[in-house]
């Protein structure tokens, strides 16, 4: 039964960047990234790759080499 419901929460998870990654213009990965910190309440995500200060929902993008 875990599994399962492993596999369901991936999937939506998925979905969600897919259509993430269409409305923001993100490349796939990096949407599902967002997706999963959001959906995990992150505030802050650091990232080398995208553009610092992005905001995406409610989460923030800090990238320290920009």
């Amino acid at each position: 039964m875990t599994s399962f419901i492993s596999d369901e929460i991936f999937r939506r998870r998925q979905l969600f960047g897919i259509h993430r990654s269409r409305n923001s213009k993100l490349w796939f990965w990096d949407a599902l990234l967002v997706q999963t910190a959001i959906e995990g309440h992150a505030n802050t995500l650091d990232s080398e790759d995208m553009q610092h200060g992005q905001a995406q929902d409610s989460l923030r993008v800090v990238n320290a080499f920009s």
